[in-house]
């Protein structure tokens, strides 16, 4: 039997000041009681999905014929409403609820109120349910959702009380709790399309990833196949290489407050972490630890130097700069700067004493990901990171930022060989014959895993495909002209990804 009303039924927006239970009533009914069947429900565009409730009471029978839907927040419409209530059962009754039509995505926590009495002096009791709406792209869908919809405009200062939710690719809620946001990136934040850093609430396992605070939105604003920075993950990750860590990530479709933003890669921040890199972290009384370091042209960590011999930008990442200790400082100092020396001695290729302090195989596996993708950020040098275990040598990576001008663009970059001067202590390296024939062993030992990546673009083009294509349609690129596939189709750019990097495998194979 289809029936109006209930009771007085209120749907609120779970937040301060929300809808509870008023136990301060006098002379009503006291035995009102309700249940939710359904923890949550999943609304698809126009389309609805019941909520099941029983309703107990023992007095007076549920009265107030009206049925609204209110939010706690005045300026937020709920973007779904009740449908239909009708009586399944004595005191059992469905709730349709139906999506609005509005093509924005949610994701709220919400209470279901029952109120008997009169008008002035309801009985309440509540109960909570959460309802968000599916999207159909079929990854897994992160929803974010600042404090009054506010945007992300700092890079410094972390936004506080950030909500987020994400969903697995089966529409499985696999994280719900409260994050710090800001934003990240230097060309990238001047981009359209946000990138984002994250620090949750506590350290959490993300879709398989290992437990971490710190986590990475990357946006790929510029990068039409939107693959690029995964695919060079993909390489660093070759069997039998050297290179200890790579970031793990995953791509997921992005709901900030309310709106579908588009497609982004959530993944692993640079940190050193038991899970991550993996190295000693330093105490306060700690010289030798273990150090990340950045070389990077932007230069705009709070501690850096310059190497005294080629003036090598160099950025500490960590120790952070509330921990780290000016001994710290000045060990990692001295250490960057003898090795700088040792490369650049007249003599370094007859005595390699440089291969004393410096992890030699990391930095030849590293540089082979470079030359395969034809990134030109090592040349800056932009983004790359090194790091030092207490009592150890220097090794190279991870490998970072591959969505700017790569795979196609740069490839005569590397191809002039040890001429090419500029990319600092890597072209000095390829001047010592013994890292030459390093370089072809190392190529020839890699090669079987690292080809494997055009099989693992193709995989990524079917699974992001909707993704990709919703995402071109949010944020055209096609007045760019920087990795050469602005103005073609999803399909059409990840094939000239692919046939790029098929080529350069091709001359590599030949020139190594």
């Amino acid at each position: 039997m289809k029936i109006r009303t209930i009771a007085y039924i209120t749907l609120c927006c779970l937040a301060t000041g929300g809808c509870q239970d008023d136990a301060t009533s006098e002379g009503y009914d006291k035995s009102l009681s309700i249940n939710i069947e359904e923890q949550e429900l999943k609304l698809e565009e126009n389309q609805t999905d019941t909520l099941h409730i029983t309703v107990k009471q023992e007095l007076p029978k549920l009265k107030q014929d009206i049925i609204r839907i209110c939010s706690t927040d005045s300026n937020t419409d709920f973007p779904f409403e009740i449908d239909t209530i009708y009586e399944e059962s004595t005191n059992r009754y469905a709730i349709v609820l139906a999506d609005k039509g509005t093509s924005n995505l949610y994701n709220r926590n919400v209470y279901l109120s029952v109120s008997t009495g009169n008008i002035d002096k309801p009985y309440e009791k509540s109960d909570t349910f959460h309802v968000y709406k599916s999207f159909f792209t079929d990854l897994p869908v992160v929803y974010i959702n600042t404090p009054e919809g506010q945007n992300v405009t700092s890079k410094e200062t972390w936004m506080r009380d950030v909500s987020i939710c994400i969903y697995d690719e089966k529409g499985r809620l696999t994280w719900n709790g409260m994050t710090e946001i800001k934003g990240r990136g230097n060309t990238t934040w001047t981009y359209p399309k946000k990138p984002y850093t994250l620090r949750l609430e506590k350290k959490s396992e993300i879709l398989g990833m290992p437990a971490h605070k710190r986590w990475i939105l990357l946006a790929n604003y510029i990068d039409k196949t939107l693959m690029r920075n995964h695919i060079a993950f993909f390489l660093a990750k070759a069997e039998k290489t050297s290179l200890e860590w790579t970031p793990r990530g995953e791509f997921v479709d992005l709901v900030f407050n309310n709106r579908h933003v588009g497609n982004y890669y959530l993944c692993e921040q640079i940190k050193i972490d038991e899970n991550r890199v993996n190295i000693y972290e330093n105490g306060p009384e700690d010289t030798d630890g273990g150090f990340l370091l950045e070389f990077d042209k932007n230069f705009d960590e709070i501690n850096k130097f310059r190497s005294a011999t080629s003036g090598l930008p160099v950025m500490i990442k960590e120790p952070d700069e509330n921990d780290l200790t000016k001994a710290q400082f000045n060990f990692i100092q001295e250490f960057i700067n003898d090795v700088d020396k040792k490369i650049y001695a007249s003599d370094f290729a007859y005595k390699r004493d440089y291969a004393q302090d410096v992890d030699v195989m990391t930095f030849v596996d590293y540089y082979l990901i470079y030359e395969l993708t034809g990134n030109a950020e090592l040349g800056w040098p932009k983004s790359c990171y090194m790091y030092k275990d207490k009592g150890g040598k220097l090794k190279a990576g991870p490998v970072w930022d591959f969505d700017y001008a790569t795979y196609g663009p740069f490839y005569y970059y590397y191809r002039k060989g040890p001429s090419n001067t500029s990319i600092w202590w890597f072209a000095r390296l390829h001047e010592d014959p013994a890292i030459m024939q390093l370089r072809k062993e190392r190529y020839n030992t890699l090669r079987p895993s690292l080809i494997k990546a055009l099989d693992e673009i193709e995989r990524v083009r079917k699974y992001i495909k909707k993704s990709a294509e919703e995402n071109s349609r949010l944020w055209p690129i096609d007045q760019y002209d920087i990795n050469k596939d602005e103005k073609k189709s999803f399909d059409e750019a990840v094939t000239l990804l692919r046939n790029n990097l098929q080529g350069q495998f091709e001359w590599m194979d030949n020139n190594i």
